[in-house]
């Protein structure tokens, strides 16, 4: 289930959800403020935060966890055992899940219209010039802050 990126520039999806949250699993991330919103957008929250670097797992008031991502979440993954969360959660995230994916084909996909594609259109190129780009293709760009 993808959500889309979280935080000032991330998706209203996972934003949304981020916000109703009992606790959120930050793996990998330096949590920083586009990603937190200054510790916004999920401030009522348990934070956990499983990362490489011990600086960077203890930060934002969380639980550290200092693992490898893939070994880290194989070892949550087993301690958990077979928890799910409620039927609800699941049916909402699944619900902005694929509202996210119809905004994201909206913005991505051909315009029959004469001149230069704008940036959504490029990125939907991107993703159509690979037959795995939904599922395994990953494009990462950055512009370095928000555009102004």
């Amino acid at each position: 289930l993808q959500l889309g990126a979280i935080g000032v520039t991330g998706s209203p999806a996972a934003n949304a959800l981020a916000a109703q949250a009992d606790v959120v699993l930050a793996v990998g991330t330096r949590l920083q403020d586009f990603t937190t919103g200054s510790n916004s957008l999920f401030a009522q929250a348990q934070l956990v935060s499983l990362n490489v670097n011990a600086f960077d797992a203890l930060k934002r008031r969380g639980l550290g966890v200092q693992a490898d991502a893939t070994l880290g979440l194989q070892g949550l993954s087993r301690l958990l055992g077979g928890w799910h969360c409620a039927g609800q959660w699941q049916e909402r995230a699944q619900q902005e899940a694929n509202a996210w994916r119809d905004t994201v084909l909206a913005i991505t996909g051909k315009r029959e219209v004469a001149g230069l594609p704008y940036d959504g259109e490029v990125i939907g190129a991107v993703q159509r010039s690979s037959s795995d780009s939904t599922t395994r293709d990953i494009v990462v760009c950055a512009a370095g802050t928000l555009p102004a």
